[in-house]
C-alpha cells in the first residue's frame, strides 16, 4: 500500500473497508486504556506513546496484528495468562512483550 498517510485515522481510512472497524475498535481500547497516549505514525504504521512508546498496530493483506513495546504488559501477566504461548511468540494471544495477529475471520 502506498503511504500517503500521516495520522492514525489517515491510516485507517486507506485500509480496506472491511477492516477499518476492527482497526477503530484496536484504536479505541487502546486509547481507553491511555487515555493520555498520543498518536503517531511509526515504522510505517499507527503507533501510541505515553511515557515512551506503547503500541503499535498495522494491517496485512489477511490479518491485522498488535505489537507492545517489551515490559508494556507486564502489569497484566496475571490477567493475559489464559492465552496460551510462549512469551516472544508472534500468534494470536501471545501478547507479551511481542505481537498479537488477528485474522479477519477472528
Amino acid at each position: 500500500m502506498k503511504k500517503n498517510y500521516t495520522t492514525v485515522p489517515g491510516y485507517i481510512a486507506l485500509q480496506p473497508q472491511e477492516i477499518r472497524p476492527k482497526l477503530k475498535k484496536l484504536r479505541e481500547v487502546i486509547l481507553s486504556v491511555a487515555p493520555g497516549a498520543d498518536e503517531m505514525i511509526s515504522y510505517g504504521m499507527p503507533g501510541f506513546r505515553q511515557d515512551g512508546i506503547l503500541a503499535w498496530f498495522a494491517a496485512f493483506k489477511n490479518h491485522y496484528s498488535f505489537f507492545s513495546r517489551p515490559g508494556a504488559l507486564d502489569p497484566f501477566r496475571d490477567e493475559l495468562r489464559i492465552w496460551s504461548g510462549s512469551k516472544n511468540r508472534s500468534s494470536c494471544g501471545n501478547c507479551f512483550e511481542s505481537l498479537c495477529t488477528f485474522s479477519d475471520n477472528s
